[in-house]
């Protein structure tokens, strides 16, 4: 079980972010290894078994084969319904679609673990709390979101943030720069070597080198929208960075680090990679 999301970034920085609190309603699991149904089956059947109850939308299916959002498993604490669990499945290497829906059985029914391509990456370099809970570093999560949204799209998130529907382009790359605002700039320009290094670990040759060329293009489009950058700034400012007083101007200038420091020279490695080659 790896940990993912606001509550892992949260942790690895849970230094510059002492005293304020991290606004959230899910808890992002991803259950591992590629197609682990039985592990997943036995998570939260062991969940249910100690007091944890679904989420009042999340409803079983009387036989496989849904890819509806609400047969996603996401189970609430016994302490209440302020947020859920929401499991994810970690995918497969030879996995070539944006996202798959993968049947999962428990006591009550049929449900789905929604299982998207670049998730593979979080994976890389995780992390291990004190406490023992496994949880994706901040550099590979950046990855998984720049690479998930090359375009902006139009899909927005199922549920408002802070009231409003935004796109979940907007939602993830406002996350990557989030990340990129509470890390040193040192830390940022590092990430370009990480990322090669997982994007050749994860993915063939020739598909790492594509990639490694399209990750900054959502983010180009993202600095290039207005309305969608307020959208980023919306949703950091309701979750990672709530209180830092960020506006577009500053996310702006934050992803002009990120390009000049982390996704431009990862490009430019990758290219002087290939091309001494044999």
């Amino acid at each position: 079980m790896l940990v993912i999301g606001s509550l892992a970034a949260a942790y690895h920085y849970r230094d510059q972010l002492a005293g304020r609190a991290i606004n959230t309603k899910d808890a992002d699991i991803v259950i591992r290894p590629a197609g682990a149904v039985r592990e997943c089956r036995e998570i939260a059947m062991r969940l249910l078994s100690n007091g944890w109850t679904h989420r009042e939308n999340c409803v079983p299916q009387p036989s496989p084969g849904s890819s509806d959002a609400h047969h996603v498993i996401r189970l609430c604490p016994p302490s209440g319904t302020s947020y859920f669990l929401e499991f994810l499945g970690f995918p497969d290497a030879g996995q070539t679609e944006a996202k798959l829906m993968i049947p999962s059985e428990l006591d009550d029914g049929w449900y789905v673990l929604p299982t998207f391509r670049f998730l593979r990456l979080v994976a890389h370099h995780e992390c291990t709390s004190q406490g023992g809970i496994r949880y994706a570093v901040p550099s590979m999560m950046a990855l998984s979101n720049l690479l998930a949204h090359r375009t902006l799209g139009t899909h927005r998130v199922s549920e408002p943030i802070g009231g409003e529907r935004v796109l979940r382009s907007a939602k993830d790359l406002g996350r990557v720069l989030a990340l990129a605002r509470l890390a040193t700039r040192a830390e940022v320009a590092a990430w370009s070597l990480v990322w090669e290094e997982a994007l050749f670990a994860c993915h063939p040759h020739a598909d790492a080198v594509a990639l490694a060329q399209q990750v900054g293009v959502g983010l180009r489009a993202l600095v290039s929208d207005r309305d969608a950058l307020e959208e980023a700034r919306h949703t950091a400012d309701f979750g990672l960075l709530g209180g830092f007083g960020v506006t577009t101007e500053v996310l702006h200038g934050i992803a002009a680090q990120v390009l000049a420091d982390a996704i431009d020279p990862l490009a430019e490695r990758v290219r002087s990679r290939t091309s001494t080659s044999p």
